[in-house]
């Protein structure tokens, strides 16, 4: 399972952090997993 969850809902992008066991702390690939999921969300005119 990711440590990023990304789904789109309608014109909502939904990012959760899903590392329970560390306590929702971020990381090094956790960044580059936001990185990654906010150039999809800036692209995407359907997201608002």
């Amino acid at each position: 399972m990711s440590d990023l969850l990304f789904e789109k809902r309608g014109s909502v992008a939904w990012l959760t952090i899903n590392r329970p066991q560390a306590k929702n702390t971020l990381n090094p690939s956790l960044f580059v997993g936001l990185a990654e999921a906010w150039v999809e969300v800036r692209d995407d005119p359907a997201i608002r």
